[in-house]
């Protein structure tokens, strides 16, 4: 295979792949990269290392020896597994399972319940979603206050003008009276959220 096609095999499969870069501050380094797809003559890819997205000409990419050997990773390494903690948390697959299993709970305890979701274009075919779950006090008459106690955001990138990167911490807590706190892991995220929503609940 070209130097085209054994990238667009790795993006296929979501692997990981070394390529030599002739262009950028330091011309003729070694990049570890996840490609994602490539746009005419530009290649999109993540920086293995520091989870940047990141573009690169096609003119000045150049396969490693073993490039071909395409890898599987994950990009950021994960070891709350090894938290004796992890196990004990409710396990969900992704924040719309949070919400499925975790809304009647807190209706229960006396909260008006609403998620925002938005999509936001990054690149050409690129998309990075937000979604947020807010916790409201009612009126008497049953609507709702304008804003929200407590908040649990998943904001997988972060974007300033023209650039953007993928967080690391992904999932974040914030409230009126609670210690605001961001997370790796969405399990971690959840259960912080459920207990802070519990010890400031109306009911």
């Amino acid at each position: 295979m070209n130097t085209e096609q054994t990238l667009l095999a790795c993006a296929e499969e979501k692997g990981k792949i070394s390529i030599i870069y002739h262009g950028g501050s330091q011309p003729g380094s070694i990049r570890e990269i996840l490609p994602i797809r490539i746009d005419g003559k530009m290649l999109h890819a993540k920086c293995a290392i520091t989870n940047r997205f990141k573009m690169f000409s096609m003119e000045k990419v150049e396969l490693e020896d073993n490039a071909s050997n395409i890898s599987e990773t994950d990009p950021i390494a994960q070891t709350d597994h090894l938290n004796p903690e992890y196990h004990e948390l409710e396990q969900y697959e992704d924040f719309q399972d949070f919400l499925e299993k975790e809304t009647n709970r807190f209706e229960s305890m006396g909260w008006k319940v609403e998620m925002q979701d938005e999509m936001t274009e990054l690149a050409d075919g690129l998309y990075c979603r937000f979604l947020s779950l807010g916790l409201f006090l009612t009126f008497k008459s049953g609507k709702k206050q304008k804003h929200p106690v407590i908040v649990f955001h998943l904001l997988p990138c972060e974007i300033e003008g023209d650039y953007w990167e993928q967080k690391a911490r992904p999932y974040s807590i914030q409230g009126r009276s609670i210690n605001s706190k961001s997370f790796v892991n969405l399990d971690k995220a959840a259960h912080y959220f459920i207990q802070q929503a519990t010890e400031i609940a109306p009911n």
